[in-house]
Order: C-alpha cells, then structure tokens, then sequence
C-alpha cells in the first residue's frame, strides 16, 4: 500500500509538471507568445521525453528505482526553474524545456519495474492503475493552478512540488529496501540472474501494444495540452473560463483508468475487446462532436471521446506493461512504448497549430476520429484470442 500510494503520489507532481505548458497556454499568448512557439516547445519537450524513454527505460533495468527516481525530479525542477527564468529567449529556453521532459523520462519506467517486482501480478496492476489515474488527475490541478496564479508562477509551484518529492522519494524508497517492501529480479529465480526474453515480446503482441501507444500518445497527450486552446477560440470561451473549464474536464477525464479497468474485468480479462471497444467509441464521440455546436454538449463529446482513447491506453500501461515481469524487461518495454507515444505526440504538437491554421479545428477533430478508427482495425485481429497478453 505504502509502495503504490508513494509512486502515486510521485506521479502527480510529474504530471502537474507535465501539463503546465497547455494549462497556461492562453495566459502566455495573452502575452505576446505565440501559439507555434508554444507548439514548438510542446514539440521539443515531448521529443526530448520520449528519447528519453527509450534511454532511461532501459538503463532502469540495470539501476536502482530509487536513483532513477529522485535525480529524474530533482533535475527536472531545476530545469524547469531556469526555464520559467529565460523563458523569452526561445533557443536556451528550449534546450531547458527539453531538458525537463529528459529528466521526467525517468522515472515511469523504472518505477514500473519496480511495482511488478516488489508485488505479485494483480497488486502490481493495482499500484499502476494508481499512479496513472494520479497522471490523469494531474491535469486538472494544473488547471486550478493556471487559474489563480501567473504562469510563471503555475510552474514554479510545480518545480518546487517536484524538488520536495525528490527527497521524499529517495529517503522512502531507501526505508522500503531496507524493510523489505521494495525487493528487485524476478521472486521465482530467486539467487540467479534474471533472464531477458527478447523473442518473447513477439508472442507478447509487443507490436499492436505499439502501435496503440502510439496513436493513444496523440490524443492524451498531444491534443490535451491544446484542449484549453480548443476552449478559448473553438468556443469562444473567456481566459478565465477556459481555465476553469480545463480543470473540470481534465478532472473528469482522470477517473478514465478505473472505469477502463472495470470494464476490462467485465469482459472476462479480454484486452484485446476491451481496446477495440474503446477505440470504436472514442471514433463515435470525435465524430459527432463535429455536428454539434452547443458549446456544453460539445465539450462532453470531446470528454467523453477522450476517456475512451485514454482508456485504449490504460491497457497498455496499467495491464500489458505490468505483465511483463517474467520477461526482466518491465522497464525497457515501458519505456519503448512510451518513447513511441511521446514520439507521435511530439510530432503531432508541431502539426496541431499548424493544421488549426490551414484547416480548422472542426477538421482536426474528424482527423482524431480517423486516427481512432486505424486503432479499431489495429485491434480487430487480436481480439478473439482465448488467452491474453495479460494473464500470461
């Protein structure tokens, strides 16, 4: 309990982190930054995030969490601080920006191993349902934040939370090894080294979870952090609104990994129906979002179509990956799949303003329920197996 409740708690502060940069978005164009610079940065961290993913996640199977952990939040606070400082000048404040989603790449990986090695199967999805439901809820306090305080301010609070959970991290995590709680290497080969099944992802269906964390990444991820934007010039809504409104969605949106976990124990454990049936009703509510126009009833399509994307997701991150204990390679898989959906998102930042641009948002959003609709055929040869990825 302890174990799960200190990584949740961890994974707030990054999340809050993580989505500072859409919840001050209009504050900032308010004051004379423009919307592609902020694309830009958005691009660049998100970039910078999942090459570090990659890296990070696979030297966290070597490393202690623990280490991973707290040098990842406290790195990134500091950059994160320097940003906040030199902010307008756009070369070196990217190079800090990135700098903070590198060191945030730390920490999700190695804290999944960690989680599947310490606890059996079951608890293990347990501690990662928390910690992403703590991701999701990070996105509404970035929010409140956003809407009480400057935006440089809105940062800093964040980068301190991030600096204090540095330390608590470093000395729980040290109390939990010496009591036990925390214990690393696979519990059934006890003494020996653990072996690393390469070939096995394969039969682990490594490359449908990929591409789902891929085309997931551009809707929890890319069009997230523009959905104040969305509220502010799609609907016309106030800056002070569109805060408020952020905070409300973002925080309904964040109860999407339980409902998403209800759901897949529903249908037996299947994860491969549950994540078709996620897809072909987030491509339902994207696309009846664009024929309605009432602002209320659009932004609860909008919620609603973004719940269930981020539910596809939530299999990937609160089951598969957990799963993949007796592999040795819980942090590299992890951080793989979160290299490939921070790598699509990234992309997908630098295109969203620009296609705003040239296209409209009405027609971006048609583009998102295309991209739910590849995510449905994704899906549709897997679901009818007998035995899932999951339960192996």
């Amino acid at each position: 309990m302890f174990l799960g409740v200190l990584c949740s708690l961890s994974y707030f502060a990054v999340y809050i982190a993580r989505n500072i940069l859409g919840a001050v978005t209009p504050k900032m164009t308010a004051e004379s930054f423009s919307l592609d610079y902020i694309g830009e940065l958005a691009a660049v961290y998100l970039l910078a995030y999942a090459c570090g993913q990659l890296i990070n996640g696979s030297i966290g199977d070597f490393i202690k969490a623990k280490y991973m952990i707290s040098i990842g939040l406290l790195s990134a606070g500091i950059a994160s601080f320097v940003f906040v400082k030199i902010a307008t000048l756009p070369w070196a404040a990217m190079i800090a920006y990135a700098w903070t989603g590198f060191s945030l790449s730390m920490i999700y990986g190695p804290m999944t191993k960690m989680i599947a090695e310490s606890t059996d199967l079951l608890y293990a999805t347990r501690c990662s349902l928390g910690y992403t439901f703590a991701s999701f809820f990070g996105s509404p306090m970035a929010g409140v934040l956003a809407s009480f305080l400057s935006w440089q301010a809105t940062f800093n609070v964040s980068n301190a939370a991030l600096i204090v959970m540095a330390v608590v991290c470093f000395v729980s995590f040290s109390v939990f090894e010496r009591k036990g709680i925390v214990k690393y290497g696979s519990p059934k080969k006890k003494g020996e080294k653990q072996a690393r099944d390469y070939k096995g992802l394969f039969k682990r269906h490594i490359v449908k979870f990929a591409a789902i964390a891929m085309l997931t990444g551009i809707v929890r991820t890319s069009f997230v952090s523009f959905l104040s934007t969305y509220f502010c010039d799609y609907l016309r809504y106030s800056e002070d609104k569109t805060a408020s409104i952020f905070s409300i969605t973002t925080f309904i949106i964040s109860f999407t990994a339980f409902i998403a976990v209800f759901v897949y124990e529903r249908l037996k454990k299947n994860i491969h129906l549950t994540t078709l049936l996620f897809f072909i009703l987030s491509t339902m509510f994207f696309t009846l979002s664009c024929f309605i126009y009432n602002p209320i009833a659009n932004i609860a399509l909008i919620v609603v179509a973004i719940m269930a994307s981020n539910a596809a997701a939530t299999m990937v991150w609160s089951v598969y990956c957990p799963s993949m204990r007796d592999t040795g390679l819980v942090s590299g898989v992890t951080g793989f799949l979160d290299f490939l959906s921070y790598a699509s998102a990234a992309l997908a930042s630098l295109l969203i303003p620009r296609l705003v641009t040239l296209f409209a948002w009405r027609n971006l959003i048609f583009a998102l329920a295309g991209i739910m609709v590849l995510g449905a055929i994704i899906c549709v040869p897997y679901f009818v197996k007998k035995k899932e990825t999951a339960e192996r």
